[in-house]
C-alpha cells in the first residue's frame, strides 16, 4: 500500500503516542488516579491489596499497576516510561487486529495492512491509545479471544483455541474485571451464526467449560490470596460495588440508553463519513463472508449491552473498534489511497485536539504539577482538601508518601487544621467551607481551586 508496511505504520502510530505523551500532562481524574494506585503500590510493595490516597482502591484489577510496577523495577520510578505502557498495548492491538485479518482473509494479501490502517486511524482509538488507562490492554485481549473462536469456527480440533480463549477471559479480567465476558460471550452465543463448521453442541460446551476454567485459574491466582486477607469492606466492593452498581446506576457517570447510539459518529471517525463503510456492513456483504459476520455481532453485541449499562463512557466501545476494522479491511484494501487519507485525517484532527489545548492552556488547567507547585510548601502529612471529592490528584506528582486528610464537614476541618497548624488546605473556591479568601488561586480541572493556610481554615463554616 504505497510503500506502507505494518512495521512502518506501528512506527508512525508510536511516534504519535509518544507525541501526545509530551505535549498532554497527566490528565485528573483518571490518569493522576492510575500512577498514584501504581505509586503506592511501589511504597508498600504490596501487589494484592491496592490503595489511592493510602486508603483501600477495590474498583480496578491489578494488571495495570502490576505492569507499571514492573517498569519502574527497570527505570526507576518515572512518569514517563508509566505512561508508554497503555500505548504499547495500542500497537499491539493494530498488530494483533492486522494478524485476525490474515486469519480470515488468507487469500486477500493486502488485508493485514488495510485492517490495521483502519484501527490505527480512528481519532477515538487514538485518544484512548494514548492514554494511562485499561482500555487497550482489554481490546488485546478482546482480540486474541476472537481470534481464538475463528479456529473453532474453522474447525481446529482440540483444546488449544479454548485454553486461548480461556486465557483471554483471564487476562481480560485481570486488565479490567468481569466486563470482557460482554465482549466476548455474545460472538461465543452466536457461533452457529458465523460458522460454517457444525462443531457438536456437546464439543461447544466442553470447550467452553475448558475456557472458563483456564480463565478462572487465571483470576484466582490473584483474586483468592487478596480476598483471604482483605478487609469486608474491601471485599465488598471488588466483588459487587464495582460491577452491580456500575450496572444498576448510581455511579459518577450515569447515561441514557441512546448516549453510545449518538456518539457512534465521533467514536467511528472518520469511516463513519465514508461509503465503504455502509457498503461493507451491507446485507449483501454479510451474507457470503462469516468473518464479516462473527465482526458485526462482535461490535453490536457490545454496543447494545453497554447501552443498558447505566455508567457507560465512551472508552468501553475501544475494544470493538478492531472489528470496525475488520469489516472495512477487505473494501479498504482494494483503496489504498482511502485507507491512507484515512489515516491523514484520523491523525490530523488528533494533532488539532492536542495542539490547540496547548496553544490556548486548556491542559495547563488539567496539570497537577501547578497544583502541586503551590502544596509543596507543606510538610508530609500537612495537606488537607475540603469541599470535594480527592481522586488522589497530586498524590502521584508530589511523591506523597502520607496521605492527603479529607475532612467531611467543617468541624472536622477546623479540628484538622488545629492539628495541623503548619498545614495548607485545598479545594474549589466556590464549595469550599473556608470564609477567608484563598492565599493563591488556579484553574484546576475547570473550576477555581483555591490553596489556604491551616490557620485560614479555622474560620470554616
Amino acid at each position: 500500500m504505497i510503500r506502507l508496511t505494518l512495521p512502518r505504520l506501528l512506527g508512525l502510530m508510536a511516534a504519535l503516542f509518544v507525541g501526545c505523551l509530551i505535549i498532554r500532562p497527566l490528565l485528573p481524574v483518571d490518569e493522576t488516579r492510575y500512577l498514584a494506585v501504581a505509586w503506592e503500590m511501589h511504597l508498600s510493595g504490596d501487589p494484592l491489596h491496592l490503595t489511592r490516597n493510602f486508603a483501600p482502591y477495590a474498583h480496578k484489577p491489578p494488571l495495570l499497576f502490576w505492569l507499571i510496577n514492573l517498569v519502574w523495577l527497570v527505570t526507576g520510578v518515572s512518569e514517563l516510561f508509566a505512561r508508554l505502557i497503555g500505548p504499547a498495548f495500542a500497537l499491539a492491538s493494530i498488530w494483533a487486529t492486522a494478524r485476525l485479518a490474515r486469519q480470515f482473509w488468507p487469500e486477500v494479501p493486502g488485508a493485514p495492512l488495510a485492517a490495521g490502517l483502519a484501527l490505527a486511524a480512528m481519532t477515538v482509538f487514538q485518544l484512548y491509545g494514548s492514554a494511562t488507562m485499561f482500555d487497550t490492554m482489554l481490546t488485546l485481549a478482546t482480540i486474541i479471544g476472537i481470534g481464538a473462536l475463528w479456529r473453532v469456527g474453522e474447525g481446529q480440533a482440540g483444546l488449544g483455541p479454548w485454553v486461548v480463549f480461556g486465557a483471554a477471559l483471564g487476562f481480560g479480567t485481570l486488565a479490567k474485571g468481569p466486563v470482557i465476558l460482554l465482549h466476548l460471550l455474545p460472538p461465543l452465543l452466536a457461533f452457529r451464526v458465523w460458522a460454517d463448521e457444525r462443531v457438536p453442541v456437546r464439543i461447544l460446551l466442553k470447550g467452553a467449560g475448558v475456557a472458563l476454567a483456564v480463565g478462572l485459574a487465571i483470576v484466582a491466582l490473584w483474586l483468592i490470596p487478596t480476598l483471604l486477607t482483605a478487609t469486608p469492606e474491601f471485599r465488598h466492593e471488588l466483588l459487587w460495588s464495582q460491577s452491580v452498581e456500575r450496572v444498576a446506576g448510581g455511579m459518577a457517570h450515569d447515561r441514557p440508553f441512546w448516549f453510545l447510539i449518538g456518539l457512534l459518529p465521533v467514536i467511528l471517525f472518520p469511516w463513519f463519513f465514508t461509503p465503504p463503510f455502509w457498503r461493507s456492513i451491507a446485507p449483501s456483504r454479510l451474507n457470503g463472508d462469516n468473518a464479516a459476520r462473527l465482526c458485526l455481532i462482535w461490535a453490536l453485541s457490545a454496543l447494545i449491552l453497554f447501552s443498558f449499562v447505566a455508567s457507560k463512557q465512551p472508552h468501553y466501545l475501544v475494544p470493538e473498534l478492531p472489528a470496525i476494522a475488520l469489516i472495512l479491511a477487505l473494501p479498504l484494501a482494494t483503496r489504498p489511497r482511502l485507507a491512507l487519507g484515512g489515516l491523514g485525517v484520523g491523525s490530523a484532527v488528533t494533532i488539532v485536539i492536542h495542539v490547540v489545548l496547548m496553544q490556548n492552556g486548556g491542559f495547563a488547567d488539567w496539570n497537577s504539577r501547578r497544583l502541586a507547585i503551590l502544596l509543596s510548601p507543606a510538610a508530609e502529612g500537612d495537606l488537607a482538601v475540603a469541599g470535594t471529592r480527592y481522586n488522589a490528584e497530586v498524590n502521584f506528582t508530589m511523591r506523597l508518601t502520607d496521605p492527603v486528610a479529607e475532612p467531611q464537614d467543617a468541624a472536622a476541618l477546623v479540628a484538622w487544621a488545629v492539628a495541623h497548624p503548619n498545614g495548607l488546605v485545598f479545594g474549589p473556591v466556590e464549595a469550599s467551607p473556608i470564609r477567608k479568601a484563598p492565599a493563591s488561586t488556579l484553574r484546576f480541572v475547570g473550576e477555581d481551586y483555591g490553596v489556604w493556610p491551616a490557620a485560614d481554615a479555622l474560620t470554616a463554616e
